[in-house]
């Protein structure tokens, strides 16, 4: 009789597990765009995530070099939000390089090398610049700058049918003569983020693991 209980015991454990693998209990509402485009030999890469639940947004933009030098990027400007008004939104956290700074709701002027500069209808721009010439960021041939942003959206803004890039540098950081500079505009492509599994599920997974190590411990042990 204690054979058959435990058995059972141990089936019904098994249950809550797969019961709680498939729960299709998910957290926020998230949408993804990303685009890419290629400028001064380095080819650009914008990840966009939106969580509407809270409108909170998370940026990854990388440029990798595809130059046989070492090029620089001067400064750049992305256009995320669209339009007026409802395209506000702030800057909560960043990861940039040294002697940069960055700003919500600004952009660069394509005929200097740096600096960001507001004004109206810039309102949708998220801009990174160095802070000086010397500042510029170095990027060696081959390699990859990864740089990413996060913050809230005004509710009601939309993102952009075409996402638009301002950016400067240079494509041979010993060559001043080798400027490139893109303003230019390219598809998004949405995708559906992972989804993450709320903590209640992850709770219930979590208790039917730990009963069902007590179970066999104690079966082991008899």
């Amino acid at each position: 009789m204690r054979t058959l209980l435990r058995k059972f015991g141990f089936l019904f454990l098994l249950g809550i597990v797969a019961s709680a693998l498939c729960v299709p209990s998910f957290a926020g509402s998230e949408t993804g765009y990303v685009g890419t485009i290629t400028a001064g030999g380095i080819d650009f890469t914008t990840t966009l995530i939106l969580n509407n639940s809270n409108n909170t947004y998370a940026l990854d933009f990388t440029g990798l070099n595809t130059n046989l030098t070492t090029a620089t990027l001067n400064a750049f400007a992305l256009q995320l939000f669209c339009c007026g008004s409802n395209a506000s939104f702030n800057l909560t956290n960043s990861s940039i390089p040294p002697n940069w700074t960055d700003e919500a709701g600004a952009k660069i002027n394509n005929s200097s090398s740096v600096n960001c500069h507001s004004s109206n209808g810039t309102g949708g721009w998220l801009c990174g610049t160095a802070l000086t010439i010397p500042d510029i960021l170095k990027i060696a041939s081959g390699q990859k700058v990864d740089m990413t942003f996060d913050g809230t959206f005004a509710k009601g803004a939309s993102i952009i049918s075409m996402f638009d890039l301002m950016a400067n540098g240079l494509t041979d950081v010993n060559n001043s003569h080798s400027k490139w500079a893109v303003s230019q505009g390219f598809d998004w492509t949405q995708f559906n983020p992972d989804p993450v599994p709320e903590p209640a599920s992850l709770a219930i997974l979590g208790s039917g693991l730990l009963s069902m190590g007590i179970l066999l411990r104690k079966k082991l042990s008899v």
